[in-house]
């Protein structure tokens, strides 16, 4: 009877926004030690991939050692060097090296392998005979340069590409259940949920694996604002709730939608608003308003404070 598996992408945990674009492969083998000077790729992110030997590699100054079976990720744009050595006076060193461009998947920052906080080295345990195939396979395309190589480099690079994931979300869970929920939206939910609390950017940005950078840029390019926008908006909603629905004294409110200081606050209210919270307060009062809804330029600055009173 036969297995039968349908390719449903719909319920996919990971997608690329962009097909991961093959630029280079290589590979360093024999029985002596090889350094490789500080470098960096501006056009493409680096795999390297340890099958025989050891090593160091050296990141911002720093000497990391690499064993075989090792990945070391480097981000588009790092400056990194590599020293390789036999681990035995007889033994081989066989290190393999990728570059890959092109790269942006849900919630990493474009062209980069990883979100930057995370390490650069991991251990491919149960994965190292699949990176080691498909190492192996890249090296030997580029080698032969059959008819169509390029193409079957470009698959086997997106089949790798999906093993590095594997690889790193074992560890870090970069990609969830929920990772359907686009990126965008999960921003929102955050800010929603913590609008109230002394939450930086990067307090967000560090939860949902992805830079500081990255979050306003995707945010901004998708919304027009700001994620700092949205959330000064958001606790101006919330606070006009409060003052609809509560007696509650200003800087209570101010306090209880996350500003400290109630001058701040008052500042914040009437930059957005072009009223003050205690003039919109008197204005709600005294004309038995039950919608928060104002807006354009909340009527006007609500028909200039009717007038000037």
């Amino acid at each position: 009877m036969p297995d039968d598996f349908l390719g449903n992408f719909e319920e996919s945990r990971f997608s690329y926004k962009k097909h991961p674009l093959f630029i280079f492969v290589g590979r360093i083998h024999g029985e002596v030690e090889t350094r490789f000077g500080r470098h960096h790729h501006d056009e493409a992110s680096e795999i390297i991939f340890v099958r025989y030997g050891a090593g160091y590699t050296t990141i911002n100054g720093d000497d990391h050692k690499i064993h075989a079976g090792d990945i070391v990720l480097h981000n588009k744009g790092v400056s990194h060097e590599e020293q390789c050595f036999p681990e035995s006076p007889s033994g081989p060193v066989e290190y393999y090296y990728l570059g890959i461009g092109n790269l942006l998947y849900e919630g990493i920052k474009e062209g980069d392998l990883i979100p930057e906080h995370l390490p650069s080295i991991y251990a491919c345990g149960d994965y190292k005979e699949d990176v080691e195939n498909l190492m192996m396979r890249l090296f030997e395309e580029c080698s032969r340069k059959d008819i169509g190589y390029l193409h079957v480099c470009q698959g086997l690079v997106e089949a790798l590409m999906i093993q590095i994931i594997r690889i790193v979300n074992r560890k870090y869970r970069l990609f969830r259940e929920e990772e359907n929920v686009p990126i965008v939206q999960k921003i929102k939910n955050m800010i929603d949920q913590n609008f109230n609390k002394d939450m930086k950017l990067s307090e967000i940005a560090e939860r949902l694996h992805i830079s500081s950078d990255y979050l306003s840029h995707v945010f901004k390019n998708k919304t027009g604002h700001s994620p700092i926008n949205y959330l000064i908006n958001r606790r101006i909603i919330e606070s006009k709730k409060l003052m609809l629905q509560t007696n509650k004294a200003i800087k209570e409110i101010a306090a209880l939608v996350g500003c400290k200081s109630p001058a701040y606050f008052s500042y914040l209210f009437k930059k957005e608003t072009g009223i003050a919270p205690n003039e919109y307060r008197e204005y709600v009062y005294r004309n038995g308003s039950s919608t928060i809804d104002f807006t354009p330029n909340e009527q006007q600055n609500i028909v200039r404070f009717e007038q000037d009173r």
